[in-house]
């Protein structure tokens, strides 16, 4: 009697402790943090180049296998270029310019950005995650500079210098031919796992520049903007590499 006691009380605490792991394992969500320093370049309207380094922290979506993460994180990115056209970005006057739009010509530019982003990444298969962030906003940093302002208006020889700021903050609009604020990046990549803790990059990005006349070209107004599309490469590190977690896509780090 005593046996069958014994037998049945293991086999109810069995049961409920494969329960309580079942539930908990469903329950975990799987944090990934990852930081990166990253170059691009394109040459898409004349050469362009840039260094930026990013950290975000993301946590998996559903009840599982989580293969969708999002999050937030940081960039800090640095832009440079030569012989750029910034075209009128006001959409006001934007509609005005039915023959073309008007712009600023610079034969050297430089433009640093600090921005929040969302971060995406959805887990493809063992090593291989297809990533996505897109800014929120954030401040861009840096001097003036001296521009050549041209209208399709009047001539394209005729140009009047111009003195030129970043456009102080910045506000994504999520579209090519948006109407946000300021300089935003958005990034789509292909990341590789190189070990437990490196990872690589391979990607294009979506620049967009804005810069602010110290006086507002009449018919114009005061920002002029540059659109740039660039390839990209990153080393990543898994900075939560040494965090215990539940091995919820079936693969080891």
């Amino acid at each position: 009697m005593n046996k069958k006691l014994i037998l049945s009380i293991i086999i109810v605490l069995t049961a409920f402790s494969s329960e309580a792991q079942l539930k908990l394992k469903r329950l975990v969500v799987r944090k990934t943090a990852e930081a990166a320093f990253m170059a691009n370049g394109g040459l898409y309207n004349n050469s362009a180049r840039g260094l930026g380094a990013n950290i975000h922290y993301m946590w998996g979506m559903g009840r599982q296998k989580q293969r969708f993460n999002v999050g937030m994180g940081v960039r800090v990115y640095s832009f440079w270029s030569a012989k750029r056209e910034y075209e009128t970005s006001s959409a006001d006057y934007y509609n005005f310019l039915k023959n073309g739009t008007d712009s600023v010509y610079f034969e050297k530019m430089q433009s640093n950005i600090l921005n929040g982003y969302l971060a995406f990444q959805f887990h493809i298969k063992r090593g291989i995650e297809l990533g996505a962030n897109i800014d929120l906003g954030g401040v861009t940093f840096g001097g003036t500079k001296d521009g050549y302002f041209h209208s399709y208006e009047l001539t394209l020889t005729d140009k009047k210098k111009v003195e030129v700021a970043p456009f102080a903050f910045n506000a994504n609009s999520y579209g090519l031919r948006g109407v946000g604020y300021g300089s935003t990046f958005n990034q789509l990549y292909l990341q590789f796992r190189g070990g437990k803790i490196m990872r690589y990059r391979l990607g294009v990005d979506y620049f967009r520049n804005e810069v602010n006349t110290k006086v507002p070209v009449v018919g114009n107004g005061n920002r002029f903007k540059n659109n740039n599309l660039l390839v990209m490469g990153a080393i990543v590190w898994n900075i939560r590499h040494n965090k215990s977690k539940f091995d919820i896509w079936n693969f080891q780090d």
